[in-house]
Parts: C-alpha cells; sequence; structure tokens
C-alpha cells in the first residue's frame, strides 16, 4: 500500500514538472500551439536603379581679366592650350605701378602708432585719452590689414592658376571687356536632369556607371550635387533678375531637377552625350504596405509585428522611404487593420 502512494506521488509530481516546464516553454514561445493568421511579407530592398542621359562638361571654367591694382598688364606668362597645375603664375603685371606698396605702407603707420600709444599708456594708464587714442588706432590698423589682406586674395586670383585645367587665350592683348584668358578645368562633369518622382531616391555620393561610347570603356563616377529649386523655379529667379515679370508656369507637367555628376574615373570629351545608371541606396515598399497613419508592421525573428512610423519621398508606385526601416528588413505586405503591435503572424513570403 505504501508503495502504491509513494508510485502515487512521483507520477503527480511529475506530471506537475511536465505541465509547469511546457507552461514556461509556451511563455517564452519555444512552444506554440495557437493558429496564427497567414500574411505575405516583403523584405525591404533598394529603389531600382535609375537610367539616365546627360551631358559633359568642365567642372569650372574660370576668366582672367586685367587688373590694373596689382599693375600694369603685359602678357600672358604660358602658351595658349598649356596644361597648367594648380598655382601656376598665368599673367605678368609690372608691379610698379601697384597700389600695394601704399596698402602696406599704411599697415606699417598704424601699427607704428599702436605702439606709440601702449608706451604711453602704459605710462600714464589712467589717461583716458591715451586709451581713445588707442583704440582708434587699433581699428585703423584693422582696417588698413583688410584692405591689404583683400588685395593679396585678389591678386592671387587673377595671376595664378585657381585649379588644374588647360589654358586657352581671349586675346593676347585685353579684349574690350578686360578679359584676357580662360582656364579649363581638366576635370569633367556631367549635368542631367531627374523628374520630381526619382529626386527623393537620390543623394549625394551614390555611384553612377557612365558610358560614353556604346561598346567602349565605362566611367565610374558619383551624385557630387543635387539642386534645391526645380529647372522652372530657376528659370522663374533668372526672369525675375532680368526684370521679367511674367513667370514661367508649367503646372501640368512633372517638375525636373538638375543633378550632378563628378569624380569621373575617367575622362569625357566636353559636349559628349552619355548613358547613365544611377545606383540609388534609398529603401523602397509596396504602396500596399503603408497604413493610413504612415507607418509599416516590421516582422521580427520570432515573427512578431511591430509597428513603425516612416518617413517616405515623393514618388509614383512603389514608396521610396526617407527614415524608419533597414534594408533587409521584413515588413507585412498588406496589413489587416486589427493586426496589434507584439502580434505573432505565420509569414508567407511573395
Amino acid at each position: 500500500m505504501k508503495n502504491k502512494k509513494l508510485w502515487l506521488s512521483i507520477i503527480v509530481l511529475i506530471v506537475l514538472i511536465i505541465l509547469i516546464t511546457y507552461f514556461i516553454l509556451r511563455q517564452m514561445n519555444v512552444i506554440d500551439n495557437n493558429k496564427h493568421d497567414s500574411y505575405q511579407t516583403y523584405t525591404i530592398k533598394k529603389a531600382d536603379a535609375l537610367n539616365l542621359k546627360g551631358k559633359s562638361s568642365p567642372q569650372t571654367i574660370k576668366v582672367y581679366q586685367e587688373n590694373r591694382e596689382i599693375g600694369s598688364y603685359i602678357r600672358p606668362q604660358i602658351q595658349n592650350n598649356q596644361v597648367v597645375k594648380k598655382g601656376t603664375p598665368l599673367v605678368y603685371y609690372d608691379t610698379n605701378s601697384s597700389i600695394r606698396p601704399k596698402l602696406q605702407s599704411d599697415v606699417k603707420k598704424f601699427q607704428s602708432y599702436v605702439e606709440k600709444d601702449y608706451t604711453a599708456l602704459n605710462k600714464r594708464p589712467n589717461d583716458k585719452s591715451n586709451q581713445q587714442r588707442l583704440t582708434k588706432d587699433q581699428q585703423q590698423l584693422a582696417q588698413a590689414q583688410h584692405a591689404l589682406n583683400l588685395h593679396d586674395n585678389q591678386s592671387s586670383k587673377d595671376i595664378y592658376a585657381a585649379f588644374d585645367g588647360t589654358v586657352n587665350y581671349i586675346n593676347k592683348d585685353v579684349d574690350k571687356n578686360g578679359n584676357i584668358l580662360q582656364l579649363i578645368s581638366n576635370k569633367p562633369e556631367i549635368k542631367t536632369t531627374v523628374s520630381e518622382y526619382d529626386i527623393d531616391k537620390l543623394k549625394e555620393g551614390d555611384k553612377v556607371d557612365v558610358d560614353a561610347n556604346k561598346g567602349g570603356i565605362k566611367s565610374q563616377g558619383k551624385i557630387i550635387q543635387i539642386a534645391d529649386l526645380s529647372t522652372e523655379s530657376q528659370k522663374n529667379v533668372d526672369h525675375a533678375s532680368k526684370n521679367k515679370s511674367t513667370p514661367i508656369n508649367n503646372s501640368k507637367k512633372a517638375s525636373q531637377y538638375e543633378v550632378t555628376i563628378g569624380n569621373l574615373s575617367s575622362p569625357i570629351k566636353d559636349g559628349f552625350t552619355v548613358n547613365m545608371k544611377v545606383h540609388a541606396n534609398t529603401a523602397q515598399l509596396p504602396e500596399s504596405a503603408l497604413t493610413k497613419d504612415n507607418c509599416v508592421f516590421v516582422v521580427d525573428q520570432q515573427n512578431k509585428v511591430h509597428k513603425r512610423p516612416i518617413i517616405t519621398g515623393h514618388s509614383q508606385g512603389n514608396i521610396i522611404v526617407k527614415q524608419g526601416v533597414k534594408l533587409g528588413e521584413k515588413i507585412i505586405k498588406k496589413p489587416n487593420d486589427d493586426l496589434q503591435e507584439g502580434q505573432k503572424i505565420e509569414p508567407s513570403n511573395s
């Protein structure tokens, strides 16, 4: 009889342990016998690459003009069509007629005034007139130094090559507009335009494949600038600057934005039309995944869903996501209105 009671107690204890273990595993989602709703999921991926056309041009063109404050213009210091490095002297001046000696003399004069003022102030520290004179001379010294710095900076810009490039004479002497020569950058760039529905896909730094000659060697570059104003708005700004009162209005057409591609791995001749493929790094998702309050349901590794707000870009068709989800994350493709935070689902990949 005692043995039967012992065995009965052991069996009851084992059953209790099994039940407790089962309950714990259920709480830890190791065991789950409930039937969960099945949802199609979508893995966040990059927006489709954009195929564009554009025109190549030099990155910069600088025109060098006569600057009589430097001195009397004599001649160019380099040959026509010569390739030069940044800092190369391009224009030769006779500096005997330069205003620089006077500017330099003014600086030295006011420096001496300030030194005398300090000496006087040390002898009579409580003399207000000495303090006032010092303040005035310090201001005049600062103005004289500023004028000298401005002159030197402008002289440098009008004499030396501002960047690597090729020199083209406009006039070996000086033309009626004061032009002498132009420096053409040896770094090409490409201008193109992108629709308002694609502009939010792009970011500065996105990689671009460039094909200037079909079947030829391809070049690589990256986006270096994206215009803030549409081409239409920019035209209106230009009209306003020319005192033209009638604005341009093409409201029926999608707005276009200028995009500049640079840092090209190989040179492209000025004026060439090129084909490009822009590899956007922006996330996209189907429109059906978006809830009415601009959120998505992200599925974690335990197949639980988490509602997350996102910031979208301007687009047609697939949604462009500027913030809120990462590439590779899994979301519900068509969430129901009754889907709850933390709910476990049965994913069905589309």
